[in-house]
C-alpha cells in the first residue's frame, strides 16, 4: 500500500518500497540552531542516550518544544497530513557500541495507516561516527505489536538479519532519513572522538489518536493498549506509575509472536537503491 505521507508522490512510492526515505531537510541556519539548543540544554547536565529517558518534565518539554520550532518550516512542505507528535535528542558518545536491530513503537493503527520517525544528524554522519543502518523492504514484514516491556518479533534473528541485510546510510549535517515506524533499523558503534548528536520527530497521522502499548514486564503475553491524548502525557510518562494512572483500552491477552527468520526478507526487497 502507498500512503500518501508527502506531498512529493517520488517519495511516496520510495517510501512504500524501502520503508525509508534520505531527503535534504534543514538548511545550515536551522543546525546551527538545533546545536546551540541542544547545548544550551546539556550546559549543566550530562544529555542522556535520548531526552525520554530522564525523567524530568521541563528537560523534556524543552526539547519537545525547541525541535519542532526549528523544523516547523521544513516538514510544512513536506507532509501532507502528518503532524509532529515528540520531539528527542539522541547522543551517542565516543566508543559506545552498535544500538542492536530493531523497529520503533507502535503508535497508530498500522493496517490503515503509519507513523514515522525523522532522524537528523548535527554533523556528518557515516559508519565510523554512528549513523543508522536500514534494512530496506523490513517494514513489510514487522507488522506485529511493539512497545514497552514488549519482545521483539525479530530480536531471535536480530544479528543474522543484520548481518547479512543491513545498509548503512551516510549522511551530511542538513540531511534526514524519514523512515516507516516498522522498518529494521541500528545505529553502528561510535569510533569517533566525538559524540554524535542527532534530532528526531516522530509524525503521525493527523485523523488519528496516538496509541502506545505496553506489557508490565519484559516477557510477558498480555499486553495493554492506551491511547495517549496529547503530548503532554508522553512528557510527563513514567512507566512505574502509568496503570496507576491511565485505563487501557484494550488488553491483548496470551499473545504469541512469530519469530521474523532472514529468509522472510526476500532479496528483491533489499535491493533497491537509496533515494
Amino acid at each position: 500500500m502507498i500512503h500518501n505521507v508527502f506531498f512529493d508522490d517520488k517519495l511516496n512510492t520510495a517510501l512504500s518500497e524501502l520503508g525509508y526515505v534520505k531527503i535534504r531537510l534543514l538548511p545550515e541556519p536551522h543546525i546551527k540552531r538545533l546545536k546551540n539548543l541542544y547545548a544550551e540544554i546539556h550546559s549543566s547536565t550530562k544529555a542522556p542516550f535520548t531526552t525520554f529517558m530522564r525523567q524530568d518534565y521541563t528537560y523534556r518539554k524543552k526539547v519537545d518544544e525547541g525541535i519542532k520550532e526549528i523544523f516547523r518550516p521544513a516538514i510544512e512542505n513536506l507532509f501532507r497530513y502528518h503532524i509532529p507528535f515528540w520531539g528527542n535528542f539522541f547522543t551517542k558518545p565516543p566508543g559506545e557500541p552498535e544500538m542492536p536491530l530493531h523497529a520503533d513503537w507502535r503508535y497508530v493503527n498500522e493496517e490503515t495507516d503509519i507513523s514515522l520517525n525523522i532522524w537528523a544528524p548535527l554533523s556528518d554522519t557515516d559508519q565510523q561516527n554512528s549513523t543508522l543502518g536500514l534494512v530496506p523492504g523490513s517494514h513489510r514484514v514487522v507488522n506485529q505489536i511493539r512497545g514497552i516491556n514488549i519482545t521483539d518479533t525479530y530480536r531471535k534473528y536480530a544479528r543474522e538479519i543484520a548481518d547479512r541485510f543491513v545498509q548503512y546510510v551516510p549522511l551530511k549535517a542538513g540531511e534526514a532519513i524519514v523512515y516507516d515506524h516498522r522498518l529494521l533499523h541500528l545505529s553502528s558503534a561510535n569510533a569517533s572522538a566525538s559524540p554524535r548528536i542527532a534530532a528526531t520527530l516522530i509524525m503521525v497521522p493527523n485523523h488519528q489518536k496516538v496509541k502506545i502499548f505496553i506489557a508490565k514486564n519484559e516477557g510477558d503475553k498480555t499486553f495493554y493498549e492506551f491511547v495517549i491524548d496529547s503530548i503532554e502525557e508522553m512528557l510527563r510518562f513514567e512507566s512505574s506509575s502509568f496503570f496507576e494512572t491511565h485505563t487501557p483500552i484494550h488488553t491483548i491477552s496470551d499473545f504469541i509472536f512469530q519469530p521474523i527468520r532472514p529468509e522472510d526478507l526476500s532479496l528483491s526487497d533489499i535491493q533497491k537503491p537509496f533515494v
